[in-house]
């Protein structure tokens, strides 16, 4: 009787005409220390983050600007990363409430459209006096060199 030598038959498969199932290997996932969960409505594509520390340890692909907005503060952060993968720094916006009385102006310091053509036409009529002074006073040192 022969031995079974694996060197002289590589190719033999022992139980070879038998159907044997492929059975994968078990690979435990790997644990990372995450961020906190970040909110994004897929819809929109807005990103909620909680605070500073979240909008700057949220990951953004390289070559893209991202706009996060903060859901515990009115503040919005735009967070970009140039095309090597190097985030810049972390831009961060204040939201303020527009109301009426921001955008009054103060009328002191304005004039109507009356008066500013009223001013147009004065400064007009100075420069064409300007001119006429001046052909005048050229005509008379013409007169008085040609003499």
């Amino acid at each position: 009787m022969a031995l079974f030598n694996p060197v002289v038959a590589p190719n033999y498969q022992p139980n070879a005409g038998q159907y044997q199932p492929y059975v994968p290997q078990y690979v435990a996932p790997q644990t990372t220390n995450l961020p906190a969960p970040v909110h994004r409505n897929q819809s929109t594509g807005i990103v909620w983050v909680q605070g500073e520390a979240a909008a700057k340890s949220y990951p953004v692909e390289p070559g893209t600007t991202l706009l996060m907005l903060d859901s515990e503060d009115s503040v919005f952060y735009i967070k970009t990363v140039d095309a090597s993968g190097m985030p810049m720094p972390l831009r961060i916006f204040e939201f303020t409430e527009r109301s009426e009385i921001m955008h009054s102006q103060d009328t002191e310091n304005f004039i109507t459209r009356d008066e500013f053509e009223e001013r147009i036409a004065e400064l007009l009529r100075k420069e064409k006096n300007n001119e006429t002074k001046k052909r005048q006073s050229t005509k008379g040192n013409i007169i008085s060199s040609a003499e």
